[in-house]
């Protein structure tokens, strides 16, 4: 991109340099309600002309694009709250991390008294 934008720039500028020097002859210019009447080189007027038609032009395209940039604005804050809004409800949907309940311990049950004739003989072959 940068070299694309000296291939630009570059011809453009020569070009403004070479009208520069080939209209240096001075030209009046008759501001007709004013009482001024300034004498100005042409290539002065004529790139001034320009540049004052670019600075128009830029103005109306800046204000052309206002409603544009204020919905814009609207829809990004509104964007934002809604990501505001889906990470509180994903904090409060996580679960919190709790400790394990505690295991029963092994030992507490009372151990029954087996009586001798109350097991189930075991076979033998």
């Amino acid at each position: 991109m940068k070299h694309l934008s000296w291939l630009v720039t570059v011809p453009i500028t020569a070009i403004v340099v070479i009208f520069a020097v080939a209209n240096r002859m001075p030209v009046e210019i008759d501001l007709f309600p004013l009482p001024w009447s300034p004498v100005l080189p042409a290539y002065l007027l004529v790139l001034g002309s320009l540049f004052l038609g670019f600075l128009v032009g830029a103005g109306v395209a800046w204000l052309a694009a206002g409603p544009k940039r204020r919905r814009l604005r609207r829809r990004a804050a509104a964007a934002d709250a809604l990501a505001r809004e889906v990470d509180e409800l994903r904090r409060r949907e996580t679960p919190t991390p709790t400790a394990a309940p505690p295991a029963p311990p092994a030992a507490t049950l009372p151990a029954a008294p087996v009586a001798a004739g109350s097991l189930p003989a075991s076979r033998s072959a």
